[in-house]
């Protein structure tokens, strides 16, 4: 058994993997692939190679995605205001695999990928990995070209310490590009798949530097995995409304992915009821959570009720100087909240960020709690 800097790890170095299919995807990222299963391994139904487009080229497909998008999920009079819920539907039995979470999460950490910079190889391999998933489970593509990517530009950065935390600053743009990635199940009923609940979380963490790589574990590999196992149950329970997933980058150098985002949306905003923000989740006390909020929550009952249903203690918290990738959907008017652990800040932003510090129980409740409030507010009737 492994032991962590907090004390004995159970999950063991090496976990078990997930079905066949998912598990050739996984080896091909870990580097554990053999020779039979790279032959084998199916290729991707949606092309992922987002570097065919010149960039300006790629902004104006992002326009034209948004506007067709809107006129798909409108063909219907979208929303003027959130709906308020009148019913809620039974939970559908779905066993949210903390297995393949964890595995996500090793994945994601992994040293070769060196910390997921905006912009760097290890981000960009980290990206490719997660849209093979998607498209083996058959989430559909919201990005540029038919794709689950959105390019967009991102400066160099240097890692300084900023009271008392490494951050990222952002130097001179000289071309790089970073990816968020967009998917979508669309609704079930006709007459409520305009309107859309969101989940997201970044991908992105502060990379390598001086030969240290700043892994990354629960921030936020954490959220990532939680929002992985999401969209896989999802995909077999569609839900009324339409569900969108996004995975952002740039978040670590000021929520650059999703501040591009919502200025080039291919969803459209006022199509979404509301979002959940996954950040930094899976450390500290299992039950303990907090949530950082801009304006009206319409929905506030519906996610307090899955926090007691999970018994996890989810409370509001002023977010002082810090932020996240909800913010930008706020200030749009998009109801939208962020949730981390209650201990969010130990050990963040720091080479010791790995899957020592995951707690297993918190990272299954934060998962069930998401999987209930998205379905919730998804599947429930409105007026």
């Amino acid at each position: 058994m492994a032991t962590g800097r907090k004390g004995p790890n159970p999950w063991g170095e090496e976990p078990p993997l997930g079905s066949k299919s998912e598990q050739n995807i996984r080896d091909k990222a870990s580097g554990t692939a053999s020779r039979e299963n790279k032959e084998r391994e199916p290729r991707a139904n949606v092309p992922l190679n987002r570097r065919r487009f010149f960039y300006g080229g790629a902004a104006v497909l992002s326009g034209l995605a948004s506007l067709f998008g809107a006129y798909w999920l409108n063909k219907q009079k979208g929303p003027t205001a959130p709906p308020v819920i009148t019913d809620l539907p039974d939970l559908p039995d779905r066993r949210l695999d903390l297995t393949r979470m964890r595995s996500n999460i090793s994945i994601l950490a992994q040293k070769d990928w060196e910390g997921r910079l905006a912009g760097s190889p290890g981000q960009t391999k980290a990206g490719e990995y997660m849209a093979r998933l998607w498209s083996s489970w058959g989430l559909k593509p919201k990005g540029d070209g038919e794709t689950f990517f959105q390019s967009f530009p991102v400066p160099s950065f240097s890692l300084s310490p900023v009271n008392g935390r490494m951050h990222l600053v952002a130097g001179e743009n000289k071309g790089n590009l970073a990816d968020n990635l967009i998917g979508m199940i669309p609704g079930r009923d006709p007459a409520l798949r305009h309107e859309v609940v969101a989940l997201s979380a970044h991908y992105d963490h502060l990379g390598k530097w001086d030969n240290q790589v700043y892994p990354g574990a629960n921030d936020n590999a954490s959220g990532v995995a939680v929002l992985l196992e999401i969209a896989k149950a999802a995909i077999q329970s569609p839900t009324r409304r339409s569900l969108a997933f996004f995975l952002f980058s740039g978040e670590e150098g000021g929520l650059i992915g999703s501040k591009y985002y919502v200025e080039h949306p291919s969803i459209p905003l006022e199509s979404l009821i509301g979002l959940v923000n996954l950040d930094t989740v899976a450390n500290g006390d299992k039950s303990d959570f907090i949530y950082w909020s801009s304006g009206n929550l319409p929905w506030r009952e519906v996610m307090e009720e899955a926090a007691r249903a999970t018994n996890i203690r989810l409370q509001p918290q002023d977010r002082g100087m810090h932020n996240s990738d909800h913010f930008p959907f706020a200030e749009k008017g998009v109801p939208a909240i962020s949730v981390l652990s209650g201990t969010w800040l130990e050990g963040n932003h720091t080479p010791g960020d790995t899957l020592s510090i995951i707690n297993t129980e918190k990272l299954q409740k934060i998962a069930e709690w998401s999987w209930r409030f998205v379905y919730t507010l998804a599947e429930s009737a409105g007026k």
